[in-house]
């Protein structure tokens, strides 16, 4: 398999394996969902230009949407709001999500709680440095 060349983050190219470290990301928050052309279409379409958001971005407001009270079942009706369709509908709701506060904890309690063991930042890492 042959990767796309690395080129700025304003410019860049979505590279295959891009969407698949979003989906696994959302993944380890939702176990059980399966991953479909329509979802792998709507993380493709967040990647590239002319939005060109980075993985670290789509992770982080993966994050965000995953502590939003709204989001979380503190509405009206008690229901959560975490399907991927919501998270990467357009441009705004990944804004939306980007912006939810991270929590004030202790950093021994917060590496303790991370439900996929994975956090935004170190992804980022690893994505650049492959």
């Amino acid at each position: 398999m042959t990767t796309s060349p690395t080129v700025s983050t304003k410019s860049r190219v979505a590279r295959r394996g891009d969407s698949y470290l979003v989906w696994d990301h959302y993944h380890g928050y939702h176990g059980a969902a399966r991953m479909t052309e329509k979802r792998m279409a709507l993380i493709r379409a967040r990647l590239a230009p002319p939005e060109g958001w980075s993985v670290a971005e789509l992770c982080q407001a993966i994050d965000g949407n995953h502590r939003d009270p709204f989001c979380c079942g503190k509405n009206r009706d008690g229901r959560e709001y975490h399907s991927l369709e919501l998270i990467l509908r357009d441009a705004a709701h990944v804004e939306r999500y980007l912006a939810v506060p991270e929590p004030r904890v202790s950093a021994a309690r917060a590496s303790a709680s991370r439900s996929n063991g994975v956090s935004a930042a170190e992804l980022l890492a690893a994505a650049e440095a492959s």
